[in-house]
């Protein structure tokens, strides 16, 4: 065959790279392009017993526009997700869908495509023909036989024409072919006008293919192979098939399940779930799917092929169908999706567990939760009952392993409240209803089930009735789309004219309860046929349960509403949830006798006095996961009470002869996993408990009438004494009434630094502090709270950790009273106060203090010391070492004064400053600061309540130690060392100039010796060269002696005139110097003049050329001036000499 390489060899199995027939031509990594070209889906599956994976064969039908792409580029069709794709086969269509010639035998992929997408009859041209190749064709008018062997030898296509499907990042994508055909006319002949044969095609196809013919559009049939595992298999979870499908309009499934058992009997294959209840003895499948699968009304097929009937989403119909050989399956079409899911499984008898919701309850493996219990005081829940303790609840949940066997995809989870031994109402003053937020996959809540309105109640009653059938596409599917009006009715079909208009003005009848469905929802039902989809419209039904006239106490158990489809893979999945409310917790206690019933007011009041000054114990509630396998609670109390009365106990664990512990307010700790209590008591030591009472009691009008004695006196609450209560009525008579706001008017702090023995600077100060206790707070307790700056520049100096504050007094009016201290680790875990926790941030507590002051009044004086830790002590000394003494220059304290619950009118802050150092610098967010001879005075004026002092005290030592030198030495000392770079430069010139004078001596010294070098020394002709200069000069002869002009100096030049052993020279312009008198000539050996070397060829010699500074004219004056300088200069550089050579001598 002339056109034999225009095919492909034998394909290989797998998308892992490209196929071996592919040439150099081929791209590993193609340019990839993003568009919607499937216009078709077909996928058929069979799914056998005891496999891990499912065989599926997806058919594509492909629309390829021609002019908006490149050949080569890789479109992507579907996501990867876990599927492994086997084989995959790839042939063109013709304008028209005709296939081109193929052969069945060498492509079964393509024969089957071709069925499945329900295209023509494959065409007898190649498509080799549109590129001008000439394959051998038969035609059908022939013998059978003949036709057959010759379709038996059509090969496949090569990939260039046909491309090929490849996986590539996450995608399975089709690489378009690298040659595309000639652009065909509307009729199918080329534009070009070759000779080759027209395409074939149906009656009017012509005229309907028209438009995308225009759009040159190449059509392509692609069957893939592929394997599908499951996602979930039983006993906790269905068999759950995960398809992934390109988006498309068109698409049809047919899936072929097992059946449910291996030898399923003939009645039990023709068995319908929509006969009502699941016969034991007639094992059929549930089945769903997602999205819908819808079956079609009539099919072209024969009736032995027609598709089988099913139900919606959430139900299923597994009745023998004739397009399966046991009838077990699954065949409809489904909207556009990503992905297809489909479950089945055993069909799960429904229990009347005294839920009317219609959902199933899913099963946890392992839940943890985290329950936080803060408690708020006491309350009642109305006037007369019992007393009980306000508690802010809040969980968090974690459920891992969420599982369910059915095919219902809505279902819930419930969690109920436990309070061992107390009763659980919702709190008056706030909203009574659960705060619940929930992750992934949560819908909804919905709170006790079984005691919906009777409008719930009685659509609830229709979901069993299995002649009724509802469908997820109905538009007003939701939680009231079935009426009570009909549901008993069995008619498959509602017009919309049946369908009332909506009324706002009528609540019992409006549109959203009427039942549009369509016809195509006759003879759909199911065992979950209303289940699950009407759970979708109703995951919102915690907002008719807001509207109910009745509220459900806070003990009911709560529904949550989560599908399944978003938590897939049970071993992995996570649903995590919050419920936070606030309740009032009272013990339980015995039924009230009519006597107590019919007591009288003072009675009562009396029983409220005792009750509000009895000790009440409660249990801390937890959260419960009804469903879970395994779960652990951790549970956290907290102690939030505003109120200054109340004394919050802690027992850790819910043994009665547990220890109890005090919490602090605002602080929390954790009970063991059993459970714990709290008991709340109120303090005995107070002046006038009556006040105390009639501000307790609001039905009470006598103050007067003297309290009940606490039940379990202790020494730290105990009723005052008499003379406690005579002071009281004293004090009561000289002080005023408060009558304005509750304030401290005025507070005088004094900061005194303290240098311990081992520092040498201030490591520590005292704090003395006095104000007047504030008045009427019905509290017996002063409180304020010391809290350290945890700004970053702080923390980040080593010296500024956290200090240690030590009590040093605390009195009344001169009298020492009681003070607790508790320490606070940081504000994020326990704090002063539940204002204070949210309050104050940036600052790490460091103490709390409590300081008894009773209700009498006066003025509180506290004294605390803060001290450095012994690593700041170091850090302050690690500039002080051993055998040198320097001057302490700077030392910084930060200042901790008290932070106060109520606010402050004034601040007064006086700084006393130690002996022997000054301050520095003080730095504060104090508004006013003025100095004084005994240190600094700081003042601020309308101080919030928690409002937070920030002050660094900077000390300056006053020369602690006295320096080894006086005064005078040492200024001297100071000058020197700023005059040496000055004295430095003064010794460098002085030497350069010493340098200088040293050569211009050795110039002359030379000069005159070569000056007086005799004739006739070998030197002839250098001094008849040399220029003449004619000096003014006088000229002495001491050598003159006889015989001395008989000797020539130079033996080769003529005899001087002028002899001269030395030449004075003297200026014309300066005075006659005085005469000296004559010294006595001494005779000086003969010398002989230097001769030049043997074949030398200098003309001058060296010695002779001098080099002389041009002579300086000066007057007399100056010239004894500068001559003075130069001796000074002189006397300088000897001892500069004699200092460089130390020890040894110049030389």
């Amino acid at each position: 065959m002339s056109t034999r390489s225009a095919y492909a060899s034998p394909r290989q199995n797998g998308t892992s790279s490209p196929p071996s027939s592919i040439t150099g031509t081929s791209t590993v990594s193609p340019q990839v392009q993003r568009m919607n070209i499937v216009t078709r889906i077909a996928i058929e599956g069979k799914a056998k017993r005891d496999e891990e994976n499912v065989a599926i064969k997806m058919y594509l039908k492909l629309a390829i526009p021609a002019d908006n792409i490149n050949p080569g580029t890789a479109i992507p069709l579907f996501k990867e997700e876990n599927v492994k794709i086997r084989d995959f086969d790839i042939h063109p269509l013709d304008s028209s869908s005709v296939p081109y010639n193929f052969s069945s035998s060498t492509s079964p992929l393509l024969h089957n495509a071709a069925r499945a997408l329900n295209l023509p009859a494959r065409s007898h041209h190649s498509y080799l023909s549109l590129f001008g190749h000439q394959p051998p064709i038969s035609s059908s008018r022939f013998g059978g036989s003949a036709s057959r062997s010759k379709e038996s030898d059509i090969p496949r296509l090569d990939e260039r024409y046909t491309g090929h499907i490849l996986v590539s990042g996450y995608q399975v994508s089709y690489v378009l072919p690298k040659e595309f055909p000639p652009k065909l006319r509307p009729n199918g002949i080329p534009e070009e006008g070759d000779d080759v044969l027209r395409t074939p095609v149906l009656n009017g196809s012509r005229h309907r293919r028209s438009s995308m013919a225009d759009k040159n559009v190449i059509l392509f049939m692609v069957g893939i192979s592929m394997v599908v595992p499951y996602l979930s298999k039983p006993p906790r979870a269905p068999w759950l098939l995960s398809i992934p499908t390109p988006r498309c309009l068109s698409n049809h499934l047919k899936l072929h399940i097992f059946p449910p058992n291996p030898t399923p009997s003939a009645s039990a294959s023709f068995q319908s779930l929509s006969s009502g209840d699941t016969d034991a003895e007639s094992p059929t499948w549930d089945m769903t799917a997602d999205p819908h699968v819808t079956r079609t009304a009539s099919s072209r097929r024969p009736s032995a092929y027609q598709y089988q009937h099913f139900a919606d989403d959430e139900s299923s119909d597994s009745t023998s169908a004739p397009g399966f050989s046991d009838g077990v399956g699954i065949q409809g079409t489904f909207p556009s999706a990503e992905r297809i899911r489909v479950r089945w499984a055993a069909p799960v008898r429904r229990v009347d567990d005294g839920t009317s919701d219609g959902r199933r309850r899913v099963g946890v493996t392992s839940a943890r939760g985290e329950m936080a219990c803060t408690v708020l005081g006491r309350g009642r829940p109305h006037p007369g009952a019992a007393e009980g303790v306000y508690m802010h609840l809040e969980y968090k949940g974690i459920c891992k392993g969420v599982w369910f066997p059915g095919v219902a995809t809505l279902l819930g989870l419930d969690v109920g409240l436990e309070a061992k031994g107390c009763e659980v109402s919702w709190a008056p003053g706030h909203e009574p209803k659960w705060d619940i937020i929930g992750g992934t996959g949560y819908t909804g809540h919905e709170i006790g089930g079984a005691e919906q309105p009777q409008r719930i109640v009685d659509r609830q009653s229709s979901f069993d009735m299995p002649q009724l059938s509802v469908t997820s596409d109905s538009p007003s599917a939701g939680p009231s789309n079935l009426p009570p009006s009909r549901q008993n009715s069995s008619s498959s079909t509602a017009s919309l004219l049946r369908a009332p208009l909506p009324n706002q003005t009528v609540p019992e009848y409006s549109f959203e309860e009427s039942e549009p469905t369509t016809p195509s929802e006759a003879g759909m039902s199911s065992m979950f046929s209303a289940t699950d989809p009407e759970s979708r419209g109703r995951s919102r039904a915690s907002s008719l349960a807001e509207t109910e006239p009745d509220i459900r106490p806070p003990s009911v158990p709560i529904t949550l509403h989560l599908n399944i489809n978003d938590l897939l893979l049970p071993n992995k999945n996570v649903f995590t949830f919050t419920i936070a409310g606030v309740v009032l917790i009272t013990p339980r206690s015995p039924m009230p006798t009519a006597t107590s019933q019919s007591t009288s007011p003072e009675v009562a009041v009396s029983s409220d006095g005792e009750d509000a000054s009895k000790e009440l114990i409660v249990s801390l509630p937890r959260f419960r996961i009804l469903a879970a396998d395994a779960e652990k609670i951790e549970t956290t109390a907290r102690n939030g009470i505003e109120s200054k009365m109340e004394i919050m106990e802690l027992y850790a664990s819910a043994d009665p002869q547990a220890r109890r512990a005090e919490l602090a307010r605002g602080s929390r700790a954790k009970v063991s996993s059993d459970g714990g209590r709290i008991a709340l008591r109120l303090p005995s030591r107070f002046a006038s408990p009556s006040s105390y009472l009639s501000a307790r009691r609001e039905d009470s009008d006598s103050s007067t009438r003297p309290p009940s004695r606490p039940r379990t006196p202790t020494d730290l609450h105990r009723l005052a004494s008499t003379s406690a209560l005579r002071d009281t009525l004293l004090t009561s008579v000289t002080r005023p009434r408060r009558d304005g706001p509750l304030m401290i008017p005025s507070v005088a702090a004094s900061v005194t630094p303290l240098l311990s023995a081992t520092s040498r600077v201030p490591d520590a100060y005292a704090v003395r502090v006095v104000l007047p206790s504030p008045a009427d707070t019905d509290d017996e307790w002063l409180e304020f709270g010391i809290a350290q700056s945890t700004s970053p520049g702080d923390a980040k100096q080593p010296g500024h950790g956290p200090p240690r504050v030590e009590i040093a007094s605390t009195s009344l009016e001169g009298v020492p009273v009681k003070y607790e201290t508790s320490a606070v680790a940081n504000p994020e875990q326990s704090v002063a106060s539940a204002l204070a926790l949210e309050e104050i941030s940036g600052k790490d507590w460091i103490t709390w203090v409590r300081v008894h002051v009773g209700t009498t009044g006066g003025n509180v004086e506290i004294v605390y010391i803060v001290k450095q830790l012994p690593q700041d002590a170091k850090h302050a000394n690690a500039k002080i070492t051993k055998g040198k003494q320097r001057l302490i220059e700077l030392s910084g304290l930060p200042v901790i004064l008290p932070t106060f619950c109520l606010p402050v009118g004034t601040l007064q802050v006086d700084i006393e400053c130690p002996s022997g150092y000054e301050i520095a610098s003080l730095q504060s967010n104090l508004a006013h600061q003025r100095s004084s001879m005994e240190g600094r005075r700081l003042l601020h004026y309308s101080l919030p309540k928690f409002f937070y002092t920030q002050m660094n005290l900077r000390l300056k030592s006053r020369a602690e130690h006295q320096s080894w030198f006086p005064s005078s030495v040492s200024k001297l000392f100071r000058l020197l060392v700023f005059a040496a770079p000055i004295i430095s430069s003064a010794i460098v010139f002085l030497l350069l100039l010493g340098v200088h004078n040293d050569v211009g001596r050795v110039q002359s010294v030379l000069a005159g010796c070569y000056n007086g070098v005799p004739p006739g020394s070998g030197t002839a002709g250098w001094a008849d060269s040399a220029p003449t200069i004619t000096v003014t000069a006088t000229v002495i002869d001491r050598n003159a002696g006889p015989g001395a002009e008989k000797q020539p100096r130079w033996p080769t030049s003529p005899v001087d005139t002028t002899r001269a052993a030395s030449v004075t020279v003297i200026d014309v312009t300066s005075p006659t110097p005085q005469e000296k008198p004559p010294a006595k000539p001494e005779p000086q050996p003969a010398r002989e003049a230097p001769r030049a070397k043997a074949g030398s060829q200098q003309l001058v010699p060296f010695g002779q050329y001098t080099f002389r500074w041009p002579r300086l004219e000066f007057s007399v004056s100056r010239q004894k001036t500068v001559d003075a300088i130069i001796d000074g200069f002189g006397t300088v550089w000897r001892v500069v000499r004699k200092m460089y050579h130390w020890p040894l001598d110049p030389p």
